[in-house]
This record gives C-alpha cells, sequence and structure tokens, in this order.
C-alpha cells in the first residue's frame, strides 16, 4: 500500500532553477527533460479473484523536472513551494528515468517530449492497474495560473504559487478538486468533490446529508503545517455547512467563493481561481 500511495502522490520537493554557471543543463539541449510537465493518470481497480473492473480514477497534476550535469530532480507542483519538501533524485539512461536507492518503477523515456510508468499492484482483494503519462507543456518551470485566499483564525493569500490536482471518477460519478498553495511549513489544501462538473451556480455542502448524494458531497481544507495543527487542534477544519459559490466556469478559467463555519466555530470565507486541465 505504501508504494502505491506513493505514487499516487506522484513526487514531493523544492527545488530552485540554477544557472549554467551552477551545472544545469542548457534548456535548450537535445533530450533535456527540464521544465514543467502535465500528468494523466488512470488507476483501474479489478476484483482480484474474478478481475472484474471496479472502478476507474482519471486524476490530472502538474511536475517540474529539473536535468543537471549530475542528476535530475523531480518535484511536484502541490509540493514545490514547500520549505519542508526535498526533490526525488533520478537518473537516467537511454531509455528511462530511474529512482536512485527505491524500488519504485522506473519511467520509461518515450520521447523527449513524453514520459510514461505502467505499473500494478495486488492487495487482498482487489488488483490496481496504475497508468501514467507526462507530457511537457513547457520547457522551464512554469507556475499554473491560480490564487487561494483564506480568512478567519487562519489567513492564507496566495496569487502566485497553486497548484491543482483534477480528478475524474468512474462514469464521470465523481470530480474532485485539490487546490494547494504553501503555507507555514508545509502547504495547505482545499479538497472538494462534486456529483457533476463545476458550473456557473451556488452549492451547499451540509456533512449531515452527505449520504443523500447532493451535488457537493465533500468540502474541506486541510495541513499538517505546525502553525495549522498548533492553531486549530487537529489537521483539518472539517466544516458542517458550506456555501460555494461559483462564479466563472470555462474550460480556461474557474473561479469561486466559499464561506463555512470550521470545527474550531470560527467563520471562515475565502476564494479561488485556476486553470482546469483539458
Amino acid at each position: 500500500m505504501k508504494k502505491l500511495l506513493f505514487l499516487i502522490i506522484i513526487f514531493t520537493a523544492s527545488c530552485t532553477t540554477e544557472n549554467a554557471d551552477n551545472n544545469t543543463v542548457t534548456q535548450g539541449e537535445t533530450n533535456n527533460l527540464t521544465g514543467t510537465w502535465t500528468v494523466a493518470q488512470v488507476n483501474k481497480t479489478y476484483d482480484k479473484d474474478t478481475n472484474t473492473l471496479l472502478s476507474t480514477d482519471t486524476s490530472y497534476s502538474t511536475i517540474y523536472i529539473q536535468e543537471t550535469i549530475t542528476d535530475i530532480h523531480l518535484s511536484q507542483c502541490a509540493k514545490y513551494y514547500s520549505p519542508s519538501s526535498q526533490p526525488f533524485i533520478m537518473v537516467r539512461d537511454n531509455d528511462h528515468l530511474n529512482f536512485i536507492n527505491s524500488t519504485l518503477t522506473p519511467y520509461t523515456i518515450i520521447d523527449a517530449e513524453n514520459l510514461a510508468i505502467i505499473d500494478d499492484f495486488t492487495f487482498s482483494s482487489t488488483r490496481i492497474e496504475y497508468n501514467q503519462n507526462l507530457t511537457r507543456s513547457s520547457s522551464f518551470v512554469s507556475p499554473r495560473l491560480g490564487s487561494f485566499n483564506l480568512s478567519g483564525a487562519l489567513n492564507v493569500s496566495n496569487n502566485q504559487e497553486t497548484c491543482l490536482i483534477q480528478t475524474i471518477g468512474t462514469n464521470n460519478d465523481y470530480y474532485q478538486y485539490i487546490i494547494t498553495a504553501p503555507f507555514d511549513d508545509d502547504i495547505v489544501e482545499l479538497n472538494f468533490k462534486l456529483t457533476a462538473p463545476l458550473t456557473v451556480g451556488n452549492y451547499q455542502y451540509d456533512s449531515s446529508k452527505a449520504g443523500d448524494s447532493p451535488v457537493l458531497f465533500s468540502f474541506d481544507v486541510t495541513s499538517v503545517s505546525s502553525m495549522f495543527i498548533n492553531t486549530i487542534g487537529t489537521n483539518g477544519l472539517f466544516p458542517d455547512l458550506v456555501d460555494l459559490s461559483i462564479t466563472v466556469s470555462t474550460t480556461e478559467l474557474i473561479q469561486g467563493s466559499f464561506s463555512f463555519i470550521g470545527i474550531d466555530s470560527v467563520t471562515y470565507t475565502g476564494d479561488f481561481q485556476f486553470v482546469p486541465y483539458k
């Protein structure tokens, strides 16, 4: 299970772009992997005994790769700016990008713009096929357009360093959005799920009715940072009632705001915007 979670969460790190004097491979060099990569990941879960397909989840995210003369760093966007993150150190041969000191499956280098991992994991009653494809979207580390602001007992204000993990469930039965931003010594996440794609309008989440199949059926703000846990006493705000308003919903931009009362009985308000994955 740890191996699967390690891959599903993908890669955590914080790294900065170096110049040529610090041994950075020139970004125009043939086959150099430095840049921003869009991750498309498909997890198919099967019954181990009957091989019946139980679910298919497709998620999209971003990682940054920085190739130097001595090694290669991989960093998940969601952790890229966190001061507590460390990059995965990789080494490449002609066909693969390998994890150093790890039994994790290496990436296959399809070409300079595409990488892939195909693997599977077996548990007590299920088998999971894991297929991850990376496509380079830029030859530079390019932050995604987005923002995340929160006001209450804790305050978040970030208009440059947000990241997005977007997931679509089996037969489009759920849509999940995780917006992250650096906070204190780690990151903070806004995480919500719906039974339908986000469109302009108002949504309500009521934890007491989460089993009644409302459109918005999960909503939380979480963090494992020291400040968050010391202030709230736990790693989440766990609201019972949430008002969510989506004011813009296009293929180029989703924008919204929200309000709720947290587990600490404090009223929180906030807003966000992000560019959805296509």
